[in-house]
Formats: C-alpha cells, sequence, structure tokens
C-alpha cells in the first residue's frame, strides 16, 4: 500500500475537522485528503488552493495540521506526507481562470512565498501583476538544505511563474518608490522578507559568516553555529552531512530554543553537539579562529545576565544564526501586522515577513487573505 493510500485511509473525515484550524491556510484538508485518496491529484492540488504544498508539506512545524487531527494520539494523519506526494507528482503552472480582475492593476514587492502567492492567485483571475524582487525569486527557501527540501520543488514553483503571464522586474524598492507604486497601481502587496542579520554584539564580528552566505556556499569544516532557531540546525546539519564537525552555541538553555524539537533530534543524532548558556562576546583570528563565550543565567522575565565566567573554542568557522529581522525604513512591521488578514492601509496589503509571520504556511495564508479582500472590492 502506498503511503498515500495509507495515510488518505486513516482520515475519519471528521464533520468538524480539527486540522483545519491547525493550518494557517484553512483549506479544506478532509477534502484534500478524499480527493487524493481517489487519485485525482489535480482536484486535491486545487483544493489546496496554491502552488506550495510541497513546500508546506516539507518544512512546516510539528504543531500544525497533524498536531490538530483527532488521532493525534495515534500519530495523526500525515497530511504533510499527502502534500509532498500530490504536488511532487503534478506539473505546475498558472493559467487565467476568468476574468474578475480584467484592468486591475496590482504591484507585488518581494518575490518569496507570499509575494508569489499573492501574485499568481491575482493573476489568475485576469490581473495584471508586476512583481518587484531584488534577488532571486524564492531566495529563502533557496537556502534550505537539501534534506529539508529538495530543490526540485522550488525550481517547478519558480518555472511556473516564470512561464506565466507576470511579470518580473529586478529592483531594490525604496520607501519613496512603494509610495509611487502605490499611486500607480489598484493594488500593492508588500511581502518583502526579513532582510538584515541580527547581530552578535561581540567584538571581532566581521570575521563572523552570516547563515545565509555559510548555506549557499562550500566551506565545510569545524564549525560554531551560533544560535538556537531552524536556520541554525540548518547549518550545522549540512555542515555534517559534507563532513565537517559542527558545535550549536545557544545562549539559553535548550527548551528555550525555538528551533522545530524534530530539527533538533535530527541534529543531536547525525552528531552535532550543543552547548547551552553560553554567549559570544569576542571572536579573534590566529592560526585557527578563536570564539570566546560568556556563561550566561536567566533571571526574571527571560532576562539574560552574563556572566564573568568564559568559555573558549577554536573552529574554522563561526556562522551567525541569530535571526533575521525587516528593515523597518520601508514600512513599519506593526503597521503591517496590523493589516494581516486582508485588512489594507489605503490600497496597500501586507503579510508573511513583512508583517511578522516567520512560516511559509502563514506567508500563504496572508496572501490567501489579503486576495480575498481584493476580490471582495474589484471583482465584476
Amino acid at each position: 500500500m502506498s503511503d498515500i493510500a495509507f495515510q488518505t485511509g486513516r482520515c475519519l473525515q471528521c464533520a468538524k475537522p480539527q486540522c483545519v484550524k491547525g493550518c494557517p491556510v484553512g483549506y479544506d484538508i478532509p477534502k484534500f485528503l478524499r480527493e487524493a485518496k481517489n487519485g485525482d491529484f489535480s482536484a486535491a492540488a486545487d483544493t489546496v488552493g496554491h502552488l506550495f504544498g510541497e513546500v508546506c508539506g516539507a518544512i512546516c512545524p510539528e504543531s500544525g495540521c497533524r498536531a490538530h487531527c483527532v488521532l493525534h494520539g495515534q500519530g495523526g494523519v500525515d497530511i504533510p506526507s499527502v502534500e509532498r506526494e500530490v504536488f511532487s507528482r503534478l506539473p505546475l503552472r498558472l493559467c487565467v481562470k476568468d476574468g474578475a480582475l480584467n484592468g486591475v492593476s496590482v504591484a507585488v514587492v518581494g518575490g518569496g512565498v507570499s509575494g508569489l502567492t499573492f501574485a499568481g492567485k491575482c493573476y489568475c483571475r485576469g490581473a495584471d501583476v508586476t512583481v518587484y524582487e531584488r534577488d532571486v525569486l524564492l531566495r529563502t527557501l533557496r537556502t534550505l538544505p537539501y534534506f529539508r527540501l529538495p530543490r526540485v520543488a522550488v525550481d517547478k514553483i519558480c518555472a511556473a511563474y516564470t512561464d506565466s503571464g507576470i511579470k518580473f522586474v529586478k529592483k531594490d524598492v525604496t520607501k519613496e518608490e512603494l509610495e509611487a507604486l502605490r499611486r500607480s497601481f489598484d493594488v500593492v502587496y508588500l511581502a518583502v522578507g526579513a532582510q538584515i542579520s541580527g547581530a552578535l554584539h561581540a567584538q571581532g564580528e566581521q570575521l563572523v559568516t552570516s547563515a545565509d552566505e555559510f548555506l549557499r556556499g562550500d566551506a565545510f569544516g569545524g564549525t560554531i553555529v551560533i544560535g538556537g532557531g531552524n536556520t541554525a540546525m540548518d547549518c550545522a546539519r549540512l555542515n555534517v552531512a559534507n563532513g565537517g564537525k559542527s558545535i550549536v552555541a545557544y545562549r539559553r538553555t535548550r527548551a528555550d530554543m525555538p528551533a522545530f524539537p524534530k530539527e533538533i533530534l535530527c541534529a543531536e543524532r547525525e552528531g552535532v553537539r550543543f552547548l547551552y548558556n553560553l554567549a559570544p562576546i569576542a571572536v579573534t583570528k590566529g592560526d585557527r579562529l578563536c570564539v570566546t563565550f560568556a556563561k550566561t543565567l536567566s533571571e526574571g522575565r527571560g532576562r539574560l545576565v552574563l556572566t564573568e565566567d568564559t568559555v573558549t573554542l577554536h573552529c574554522d568557522c563561526v556562522v551567525s544564526a541569530a535571526g533575521r529581522r525587516l528593515d523597518e525604513r520601508l514600512y513599519p512591521r506593526d503597521k503591517a501586522a496590523a493589516l494581516v488578514g486582508g485588512g489594507a492601509d489605503g490600497n496597500l496589503y501586507c503579510g508573511g515577513d513583512a508583517a511578522g509571520r516567520t512560516l511559509a504556511a502563514q506567508a500563504v495564508g496572508d496572501a490567501i487573505a489579503a486576495f480575498k479582500a481584493v476580490m471582495q472590492k474589484f471583482s465584476r
């Protein structure tokens, strides 16, 4: 029995499906599983309602749809694995379905998951869509290691968009240009990524490699990764997979790590060494790199205190995976966050990282909510 047949056969087709509550996109999961069970993969993909099914199936957290399944105590229906399988078997394309948004001009700032989802939904209803992206499409997804997300899945999505009638402009949009877009287009969707790497606030930070650069490069060896999120796990695991040795140093405890539990467990099993309650204070260069850490203590309300006790480690490479943040000079994050769910600032809608949303499924959900608002406002 195939995995699709097994998993879809477990679904109870609940009258009030809890799995839907665990999905930021909120699509009809029982219907999707029913169509997949019947072998109608095209209908199943249409039910999902976007092209990122394989992506979401690969990188969504365990706390999502599967954890909300009424069979969670028995492992739950593995909905993500069905999504991955369905979308991996299908050709992906964007087709204009009708002219509900004919004559509506749409500008999308950011070619990531949220921006492309919104662009695709509007294009398929007849809008004239232009996407502004300063780098390559789906840049963040392209940094994910192959063991988390197959590159072919990203390439298929990009091909579906570039083969469509959506226009793409390579441009880093400034605040002034964003205002000009708002005057020139009927709808503007702001979906820029978190563009600024988090600082370590350590001496010698110029000797540190960013996680983004490390994941895109090919230099591996004795590596210390500073951070506790999924990106830190990606760096550490990729380094081990390429024959290096990895240490993850995190300023708080294991219980405080924001990485998905599954990613932490995988890293541990693959030989990544974890050190906790260490904050970097200096990086120096001799024959190798030397990192000095201060031991930390937690005080009330999550406050972290650096002690006078230090630990020194040597390595070939220091990687900063201390998170990324939005450049709020383009548009304030608090204002962007207030627009999530289809709200608008005039003709401006926001979603994804621009609004403080970190998960791919959240980025998709934001785009779909904004698209529905646009449809309600403009559709004929």
